[in-house]
C-alpha cells in the first residue's frame, strides 16, 4: 500500500484524475502511468520530477519508506502540498456524518500495517483455533468519542477524495462502507487468524483492530476493551 506506486496512485485519486489525464498532465504515456502504479517500474527521472511538482510533494516522499517520513507527514505536513494537508485536518476538526449511511473504523500505521474493528464471521478449522473475522459496522458518533479518547481525533471519510488523503497521511478513520469497499478493498477482505484470547466477555466486549500487512500478515493486538452501551 505505501509503494511508490501506490503512493503515485492514491495522489492521482486525491486529484480526481484518470491515468491518461495524469499522463497528459505530465507529458508522458498512460501506459507509463500504469506502470509506475502497478510498480513494474520507477518513473524515469524526468518523469518523477514532474509528478512530484504536479502533486506539489518532494520526490523523496514517494521514494522514501514511510518510516523516514512519518514525522514530515504527520506532523507538520511539510513538502505535501497545504491544500492537502488542509484538506486533511478538516477531516479530522470539521467535519460532517451522512446520517443515512453506515461507517467503519480503521486505521493504517507508518509501516504500512493496516486493520479495522472486526467481528467474528466464522470458524476456518474443526478444532475452532482459527478464526475467520470481517470489518463491523460502527456507530460513527460513539466512535469518534472512543478514538479520540485513546488516539486522537480521527479522519472522517466520506469520499474518494478523502480516501487519498488518509492514504497519504494515515492513522484512524472513520469511513463510510461503500466508501471503503470500493476504494479500500484490502481493508474489507476477511481474516484468518488465531482466536483471540476472551476478556471479561460477561461485562465487556473486545473490540479488536486487525493489523494486516501487505503480505498479509497474521500478526494482531488488542484494540481497546470499552463496555457495550457505549457503542
Amino acid at each position: 500500500m505505501n509503494s511508490t506506486g501506490a503512493k503515485i496512485k492514491k495522489l492521482r485519486m486525491c486529484a480526481n484524475l484518470t491515468q491518461a489525464e495524469l499522463a497528459e498532465k505530465i507529458g508522458c504515456t498512460p501506459k507509463s502511468i500504469q506502470r509506475y502504479e502497478s510498480d513494474r517500474c520507477y518513473p524515469e527521472t524526468h518523469n518523477l520530477q514532474k509528478i512530484s511538482e504536479f502533486f506539489g510533494v518532494p520526490a523523496d516522499f514517494l521514494l522514501e519508506s514511510d518510516t523516514t517520513i512519518t514525522q514530515r507527514r504527520r506532523a507538520s505536513g511539510e513538502g505535501v502540498h497545504r491544500w492537502y494537508y488542509e484538506r486533511y485536518l478538516r477531516c479530522k476538526n470539521t467535519y460532517q456524518i451522512d446520517s443515512g449511511a453506515e461507517y467503519y473504523w480503521i486505521y493504517l500505521e507508518d509501516d504500512g500495517t493496516f486493520g479495522g474493528q472486526s467481528q467474528w464471521v466464522d470458524w476456518a478449522d474443526t478444532d475452532r483455533r482459527i478464526e475467520v473475522r470481517k470489518l463491523r459496522r460502527v456507530i460513527p458518533e460513539s466512535a469518534i468519542r472512543v478514538c479520540t479518547d485513546v488516539y486522537g481525533p480521527p479522519m472522517i471519510i466520506n469520499n474518494e477524495l478523502e480516501v487519498g488523503l488518509f492514504c497519504v497521511f494515515g492513522g484512524h478513520a472513520i469511513i463510510k462502507t461503500d466508501i471503503c469497499k470500493k476504494y479500500l478493498p484490502e481493508f474489507y477482505e476477511d481474516y484468518t487468524g488465531p482466536s483471540p484470547e476472551l476478556k471479561n466477555a460477561q461485562y465487556a466486549f473486545q473490540a479488536e483492530i486487525i493489523p494486516r500487512s501487505q503480505e498479509k500478515s497474521a500478526r494482531r493486538q488488542d484494540f481497546l476493551l470499552f463496555a457495550p452501551d457505549k457503542l
